[in-house]
C-alpha cells in the first residue's frame, strides 16, 4: 500500500507542475497580451459557470471513490447517466441566466453593477454552455483508476489536455488579442479531455436507470450537495460582491491574484482527493491504522504548506516584478494577503477527506454554513473600511473559522 501510495503521489506531483506551470505561462503570456480588463471579464463568467456547477454537485466522483463495488459496470453506467442529465440540466440553466443577463443589459438596468455591464458577458456565457455537456459526457474510468491509485494515464490525460487548450489560448491571444482567447481555453481543454477519457480506457458506459441505485446516490450526496452549493457561495462570495462593487480592472487584478493562490490550494484539493480520499477510504473499518495515517499526513501537509505561505509572502514582490508588467503592480499586496488562506484550505481538506471516508458527509454542510455566515458579516463591514484590502482579510478569517465544525465532529467520534 505504501509504495501505491508513494507512486501515485509522485505522479500527482509531476502532472500537477506540470499542468500548472503550463496554466502559469499561459497566464502571463496573455497578460502580456490582454488588457488587466479583459481578465476581470473573465472572472465574471468563471464565478457564474462554477456557479452552475457547483450548485448542482451531488457528490458523483466521491460516491464511486468510496463505493464497495466501484468497478461493477451497472453501478457505473447508473453514475454516467446521472453525470449527463446534469451536464444537460446545467447547460440550459446557463443559456437561461445568459438570455436574463442580455435582457437586464439590454434594459439598461445594469449600468452601475461594475463589470456585469460588460456587453459581451451574455455571448461569452452562451458559449460557455458547452463544458457542461462536453463535461457530462466524461468516462468514468478516472474514478476507477483513482480507487485504485493508478494515475498514470489520467495524469498524461490531463498533461495533453491542459496542454493543447493553453496553446490555443495563447495563439488566439497573439493573432486575435480578445477576452475570447481566455474563452477557448476551457472548452477546448475539456473537450480533449473526454476524447482521451475513452481512447485511453477500455471502460464504456451505456444508459441506465435503477431506483435504488438512485436513491443511495441521493442519500449519500445530498448532504454534499447543500455543502458544495454553501461551498461556492463561501469561495465565489467575494467575486460575486466584487463584480457588483469595482471596476473591470480592479476585478481582473483581483482575480490574478487569486489564480496565482489557486495554483497552491489546487494543489492540496487534489492531493486530499486524488490521494488522501482513496487512502482513508481503505482504511475506514480499522479505526487505530486511519487516525495514524490521517496525523501522519496533517504533520508533513501543515508544515509544508506553513513553509510555502512565509516564503510566498516574502518574495510576493520580487515573483510579481518579474512576471508581470507595471499594469499588474497591485497584484503583489493582494497575493500577500489573499496567499494565508492555503494554510486554512491544507486544514480543512485534510479533515475534509477523512470524514467523508468515514461516510460523515453531512459536517461539510456544517462547516460552509459557518464559512459562509462569517463571511457575510465581515466582508462587507471590512470593505466598507479598508475597501478590498479589508474584503481580501474576511475571507482569510472565515476559512479559518469554517474548521471547527469539521473538528467537532473529529472529537466526538
Amino acid at each position: 500500500m505504501m509504495n501505491a501510495i508513494r507512486k501515485a503521489g509522485t505522479l500527482i506531483l509531476i502532472s500537477y507542475f506540470f499542468s500548472q506551470g503550463t496554466r502559469l505561462a499561459g497566464n502571463l503570456i496573455t497578460a502580456r497580451l490582454l488588457a488587466p480588463e479583459m481578465f476581470g471579464v473573465m472572472a465574471v463568467i468563471l464565478v457564474i459557470q462554477q456557479g452552475v456547477m457547483m450548485l448542482s454537485d451531488v457528490g458523483l466522483d466521491a460516491y464511486i471513490i468510496r463505493h464497495k463495488n466501484y468497478t461493477d459496470p451497472i453501478i457505473l453506467n447508473i453514475v454516467w447517466t446521472v453525470q449527463v442529465l446534469r451536464g444537460i440540466f446545467l447547460a440550459i440553466v446557463t443559456a437561461v441566466l445568459a438570455g436574463t443577463l442580455w435582457f437586464l443589459q439590454s434594459s439598461e438596468l445594469t449600468n452601475h453593477w461594475g463589470a456585469l455591464a460588460n456587453d459581451s458577458l451574455p455571448l461569452l456565457l452562451l458559449v460557455s454552455t458547452l463544458n457542461p455537456l462536453m463535461l457530462g459526457m466524461k468516462s468514468l474510468a478516472r474514478l476507477v483508476k483513482t480507487r485504485e491509485l493508478n494515475r498514470l494515464k489520467l495524469e498524461i490525460l490531463d498533461a495533453i489536455s491542459q496542454l493543447i487548450g493553453t496553446t490555443v489560448m495563447i495563439v488566439w491571444a497573439l493573432y486575435y488579442p480578445s477576452v475570447w482567447a481566455l474563452a477557448v481555453a476551457a472548452p477546448i481543454t475539456i473537450f480533449i479531455s473526454v476524447i482521451l477519457s475513452y481512447s485511453m480506457f477500455e471502460i464504456r458506459h451505456s444508459f441506465h436507470f435503477d431506483k435504488k441505485v438512485f436513491s443511495e446516490i441521493y442519500q449519500f450526496g445530498k448532504w454534499i450537495f447543500i455543502a458544495t452549493a454553501l461551498t461556492y457561495f463561501s469561495q465565489q462570495g467575494d467575486r460575486l460582491f466584487l463584480s457588483v462593487s469595482i471596476s473591470e480592472a480592479e476585478l481582473g487584478l483581483y482575480s490574478i491574484a487569486l489564480a496565482l493562490v489557486g495554483f497552491a490550494t489546487m494543489f492540496v484539493q487534489r492531493i486530499a482527493a486524488q490521494l488522501w480520499l482513496p487512502v482513508f477510504s481503505t482504511k475506514a473499518t480499522d479505526e487505530q491504522s486511519l487516525k495514524k495515517n490521517y496525523y501522519r499526513v496533517r504533520i508533513v501537509q501543515d508544515l509544508a504548506v506553513g513553509a510555502f505561505v512565509l516564503l510566498a509572502t516574502y518574495f510576493a514582490n520580487n515573483v510579481i516584478d518579474i512576471l508581470y508588467d507595471e499594469r499588474y503592480r497591485d497584484v503583489t499586496w493582494m497575493l500577500q494577503l489573499a496567499v494565508v488562506t492555503v494554510l486554512a484550505v491544507s486544514i480543512r481538506q485534510a479533515s475534509k477527506v477523512l470524514l467523508v471516508a468515514l461516510g460523515e458527509t453531512k459536517v461539510q454542510m456544517q462547516s460552509m454554513f459557518v464559512n459562509l455566515i462569517s463571511l457575510i458579516i465581515l466582508m462587507p463591514i471590512m470593505f466598507s473600511f479598508y475597501h478590498l484590502k479589508g474584503l481580501i482579510v474576511a475571507t482569510v478569517i472565515s476559512n479559518f473559522i469554517a474548521v471547527i465544525p469539521q473538528y467537532r465532529t473529529m472529537y466526538i467520534l
